[in-house]
């Protein structure tokens, strides 16, 4: 059960979940995670069929649109007073995407967002969210697969040039803004960006990657040689074209109103090998 003056962590498996547990304090009240895994929870949830239980507020680290499916579904909570949610800056960025899929993922995380906003509007609770940039320090996706190509082949190619600009942002960082964003007033109502405290290339941040992984090399190759891999996906279309451009954010807001202070990319080997 949750007491009705707890925080409800959603997506407490995930590496912004996992962090914000390791992260809270006992004079932050008590912290409940629910999901679908008994050993990672304290309440059992499923999002996309369970009500909420009574809680003071909710931190999602989860599915946006799972959160929201869960607020509609549950209807009055008497007792919330605010919701901080994370969404992504993918609800910018891959909005034109020459990939279906990536732009029903824009869609649907832009879709979530207003879906929140105009539930905690007519329920009287204050909302916020979190836009943040690429999200590294646990499971991802994007960068393990780079790791595992280093591993497994000794080689992960890119197109030249590959200067895209990123800032990569630690699942630490995120978590710690999220607990501010739980109890600052200034953080109500507002939508904040969040990037990491360096910006560099998609070529400099895959080499930072293979030197925490400590073997194989980056390959930088002429987009000719790159391009029959085109026409096997969209979705390998969409990343190479992503590495040319810059997927970055002016965050100045969320540093001089919430005290966002991230820092550099510093990728660690058992992070990236998990």
């Amino acid at each position: 059960m949750c007491d009705a003056e707890g925080t409800l962590l959603l997506g407490a498996s995930g590496q912004i979940g996992q962090a914000l547990r390791q992260q809270w304090r006992r004079d932050e009240g008590p912290l409940y995670a629910a999901g679908r895994n008994p050993a990672q929870s304290d309440r059992l949830l499923d999002l996309s069929c369970d009500p909420l239980p009574s809680c003071r507020a909710i931190i999602s680290a989860g599915p946006l649109d799972l959160l929201v499916q869960a607020l509609q579904r549950t209807g009055r909570m008497p007792g919330l007073q605010r919701v901080v949610a994370f969404s992504s800056t993918s609800a910018l960025t891959k909005a034109s995407s020459p990939s279906a899929a990536e732009r029903a993922l824009a869609r649907r995380l832009q879709q979530a967002e207003l879906g929140l906003q105009d539930w905690c509007d007519k329920q009287g609770v204050e909302w916020v969210l979190i836009r943040p940039t690429l999200v590294h320090g646990g499971p991802n996706r994007n960068l393990q697969r780079v790791a595992r190509w280093l591993k497994r082949y000794g080689v992960v190619p890119c197109q030249q040039p590959a200067q895209g600009l990123r800032q990569p942002v630690h699942a630490r960082e995120l978590a710690w803004l999220a607990r501010t964003c739980l109890r600052k007033d200034a953080a109500a109502n507002r939508c904040w960006l969040a990037g990491g405290g360096e910006t560099l290339t998609y070529l400099e941040m895959l080499r930072r990657v293979q030197q925490a992984v400590g073997c194989g090399r980056i390959m930088a190759l002429p987009g000719w040689l790159l391009w029959p891999l085109r026409g096997l996906k969209p979705e390998i279309h969409a990343m190479l074209q992503r590495q040319q451009q810059d997927l970055c954010v002016d965050d100045q807001d969320t540093r001089k109103h919430l005290g966002w202070n991230p820092g550099p990319f510093q990728p660690k080997r058992e992070e990236l090998c998990e």
